[in-house]
């Protein structure tokens, strides 16, 4: 688990557990937080397992071709808008 899912947790225990002896904002405050450091974690596991590319020459004025690669610097920008709805969700 990785440190900020431990805090994640650690975070909605403290909620669970102070609800009733704080002010209903603080808890309110605390549950957007909560929900966008969820979101914050998944669209990070979503990217980091996206498909990458790589640039592939594909021949005199022909332009340049993506290629599948496991350490590819390019990532499909649909795994990319995914990633940007998953934040914006964490963000309501």
């Amino acid at each position: 688990m990785s440190e900020l899912a431990k805090t994640i947790d650690r975070l909605e225990q403290w909620v669970e557990y102070w609800e009733p002896h704080q002010v209903p904002e603080l808890i309110a405050d605390l549950r957007v937080l909560i929900g966008a450091a969820k979101a914050v974690s998944r669209a990070v596991d979503w990217l980091q397992r996206a498909q990458r590319y790589d640039l592939q020459p594909l021949g005199d004025y022909q332009g340049e071709g993506m290629v599948h690669s496991n350490s590819g610097d390019y990532v499909d920008i649909v795994d990319v808008m995914a990633a940007i709805d998953i934040l914006q969700e964490g963000q309501q």
